[in-house]
């Protein structure tokens, strides 16, 4: 039985190398990076130095360990170099001669760690002695250590601003030139902001240190790295994978909530590891209260009432706040504020961000700090900007789920401690499924886009049925077998198995098992699908296409058929429509719809799923009428309703009030929230409003179908119609702009300015802005504006490579 270590949070010591390494599983590429350019210098250089950038939990003291394991692990690096670690905080450090005996101590710590016990005591001694008190002779007494040793320093140093912040100005331009020296230190430091020397055209580090920034880990990271740490915890990570698997949606709501910090993520890890699913809905609460004794003393740290005012208008208000604002807020007079704020800025607690105003704001940069401020101290009216944390559990947890832990919640007599916030926000969750719902778990479908099936295929060729070939009842057998891992989402087994199918028969000739080969090769795609990597499901159903393209055999076009499909549809989740379009053109080629395969619910799906692209990416009117067209022979009411929106934003009034009227099978929130855009068409507002509220009262999911793009439609019609603003009012006073927050927010910024976006919280704004791209995507096609050409050309702050 192998035991694991817990994961620590703060003090990164607590825990050996071994141990430390195993669970060091983000950052791994800027780790490699700093390697590299290590192995790169040349003994002589006078040496390039990193600072590595970014806010608390970021992980850089973590990568400042990293490294130093690395250097003394790896031969070429350890033959050339001395890792020097040092405590977080060198408070002691007044002058140079302080500093250079800090590095002193690191050596001896150092030597000790090696076994060069005789180095070790012997520094031990010498640091006592004048020779390394003095600012001049310490850095000799340094430089002659680590000449003995023939190697060069790597200095490790957390915190660096307040080194350099706390010497003299004559020492700076001292210890820059010690730096700069041919075999001198090279540093790699860390910092919670840009180091002001470095922007500072008159100071000793102007442009001196290159940056490197720790920005927060995206989802796509957060899971590689929460699947690569619960299989270095061998049996203990067991659960975690399974959580990943069959929740995914948990996983991405928490990131959304934690801003993607390294830090909180483990506490993440550790409470999923725990194996507390059963009680799902107090993992929020044991998050936040785990991280309360670490948050309650941040604030702490600031003793005048000021200060803590001026914290506290700023988390409460959430949205960025201006300063202007939160003079109103606070009753501090602007003059006094800029001080207070640059105070907090240096901390590292608040950043300026830009608003979509003339006037800058004022965020707390650690976003799960600010989400525990709001829950902890928002006062009623606060806590209302929250109630988007019900569409969180909505969405966290799927409708079985709830009621399996209001169930085992109420069993054991836990509901009636869950804090005022969660239990109402979790009533109403509970309170938004149907009673078709509880208990059934179902595959919600899109209307709009057309049903896609997710189960694996396990049937058995028509022409093996009678065959009594071994081979081939092997190949069913893993199909088989795999469907039955896929149904539990045990994605590892089921991927395993179907490796194994393909490995041994991916060259087979028989017909019977060519469909088998074809068969796992979709079901390998649709695996590597739900497992989160969508770059190699489109690969394997590349691979579909490139096998059997030239098939004639019913059975392969089939296969070939599904492939395209669900390519279009993952190419479509990675945001790349174009080629999603692209893909299901090919498919509907009149090569591909020959009377001998009879697939026409599947072609009817795709002709669906184009049609809604051209629709809602181009306003392509006349292409997409005539594919829903053919769509409804096999499809009608899903082929109706999208073309009856069509109508709509054509201007055709007439043509979608008829087509309604046979539209009466589509559930009544669906029927509702068309009749809201029918009335938007016939310039009454009221009415649409009516019918509106009616669809938003069930949040416009329920049973097996999700209107979400056809309220994207509608809000392009309110738009278009010259309502927008007349909208934006009407969420304002109903309260729909708190309780759907990001829709609200996108809706404004489609109607105003993108800018708008930058006004509200990073939490909201995530959701927002995908929302704010589909509403506004005709409208780019129209100027000829390409998404990937606008993300480029307003993305994150420019950094330098990496490698």
């Amino acid at each position: 039985m192998s035991v694991h270590p817990s994961l620590s949070l703060y003090n990164q010591n607590i825990s050996g190398d071994d141990d430390f390494v195993a669970c060091f599983v983000a950052r791994q590429e800027l780790l490699e990076s700093l390697l590299r350019r290590l192995r790169a210098a040349k003994p002589d250089d006078s040496g390039l130095h990193y600072v590595l950038i970014g806010p608390r939990g970021m992980g850089k003291t973590s990568l400042l360990r990293r490294i130093a394991i690395a250097i003394n692990r790896q031969q070429e690096l350890a033959a050339r170099y001395v890792p020097l670690t040092f405590r977080e905080e060198q408070y002691n450090v007044l002058n140079l001669g302080d500093f250079w005996r800090n590095c002193g101590e690191a050596l001896a710590e150092w030597a000790e760690a090696t076994g060069r016990n005789d180095l070790a005591d012997r520094l031990d001694s010498a640091l006592m002695t004048a020779a390394w008190a003095n600012d001049d002779t310490s850095i000799e007494q340094l430089n002659a250590e680590l000449a003995t040793l023939q190697r060069r320093a790597i200095l490790l140093i957390d915190n660096i601003d307040l080194i350099l912040e706390a010497l003299p100005g004559e020492s700076t331009w001292t210890l820059r030139r010690h730096l700069q020296a041919r075999h001198g230190p090279i540093v790699i430091g860390a910092a919670t902001q840009s180091l002001k020397q470095s922007a500072d055209h008159d100071a000793a580090f102007y442009e001196f240190f290159q940056p490197l920034y720790l920005e927060p880990l995206d989802e796509h990271e957060t899971e590689k790295c929460m699947r690569a740490l619960a299989r270095g915890r061998g049996g203990d990570g067991v659960h975690v994978i399974d959580v990943l698997d069959k929740q995914p949606q948990r996983l991405r709501t928490l990131h959304t909530l934690t801003g993607g910090n390294p830090r909180i993520l483990t506490l993440i890890y550790r409470l999923l590891e725990a194996g507390q699913s059963e009680v799902a809905m107090a993992d929020l609460e044991i998050l936040l209260d785990q991280v309360t004794p670490y948050y309650k003393a941040r604030v702490e740290e600031y003793q005048t009432p000021q200060q803590r005012a001026v914290i506290d208008g700023i988390a409460l208000h959430w949205d960025p706040i201006t300063t202007g604002d939160l003079a109103r807020v606070t009753n501090i007079a602007t003059t006094t504020l800029s001080p207070l704020l640059i105070r907090l800025r240096k901390d590292g607690l608040i950043e300026t961000v830009e608003t979509s105003g003339s006037y800058a704001g004022h965020q707390i940069v650690e976003r799960f700090f600010n989400i525990w401020y709001l829950l902890r101290h928002g006062t009623r009216r606060k806590k209302q900007k929250m109630r988007w944390l019900v569409v969180f559990l909505t969405n966290y947890y799927s409708s079985r789920e709830l009621a399996e832990i209001a169930r085992s919640a109420n069993d054991k007599g836990l509901r009636k401690g869950w804090q005022g916030d969660y239990a109402v926000a979790f009533e109403q969750a509970l309170a938004r499924q149907s009673p078709s719902q509880m208990g059934n778990r179902q595959l919600r479908v899109s209307v709009s886009a057309g049903a896609i099936p997710t189960q694996l295929e396990t049937t058995i060729p028509e022409n093996g049925k009678a065959a009594t070939d071994g081979r081939l009842a092997e190949a069913v057998r893993l199909e088989r077998q795999s469907a039955e891992f896929f149904k539990t989402a045990n994605y590892d087994r089921c991927l395993a198995l179907l490796d194994g199918l393909l490995a041994r028969f991916a060259d087979a000739r028989e017909p019977a098992l060519r469909e088998q080969v074809a068969m796992a090769l979709v079901n390998k795609a649709v695996t590597l699908g739900q497992m989160g990597d969508n770059a190699a499901a489109v690969a394997v159903y590349d691979d579909v296409f490139a096998r059997f393209a030239d098939a004639r055999e019913p059975a392969l076009r089939e296969q070939v058929a599904r492939a395209l499909v669900f390519k279009a549809d993952t190419l479509g989740q990675m945001g790349d429509n174009a080629a999603a379009i692209s893909t299901l053109e090919r498919l509907l080629d009149p090569s591909h719809l020959d009377a001998t395969v009879t697939l026409e619910p599947l072609f009817a799906t795709a002709r669906i799923r184009l049609a809604n692209l051209l629709l809602d990416l181009q306003d392509e009117f006349t292409r997409a009428e005539t594919l829903y067209r053919d769509a409804a022979f096999v499809s009608p009411l899903l082929a109706n309703a999208n073309l009856t929106w069509l109508y709509l934003l054509a201007n055709r009034l007439s043509d979608a009030v008829n087509l309604r009227k046979s539209l009466g099978a589509l559930p009544a929130y669906g029927l509702a929230l068309l009749d809201a855009a029918i009335e938007v068409a016939k310039d009454n507002f009221g009415s649409a409003t009516d019918s509106l509220a009616s669809a938003l009262g069930v949040e416009l999911e329920s049973g097996a179908m999700d209107f979400s793009d056809d309220f994207d439609r509608l809000l392009r019609l309110a738009e278009s119609r010259g309502y927008g603003e007349r909208l934006i009012v009407w969420f304002e006073t109903t309260g729909i702009a708190d309780r759907l927050a990001p829709i609200y927010a996108a809706f404004k910024a489609y109607v105003r300015n993108e800018k708008v976006l930058l006004d509200v919280n990073p939490e909201v704004r995530r959701p927002a802005k995908a929302i704010y791209e589909r509403l506004d995507a005709p409208r780019r096609h129209r100027l000829g504006i390409s998404l990937k050409k606008q993300q480029a050309t307003r993305g994150r702050r420019a950094r330098r490579p990496t490698s």
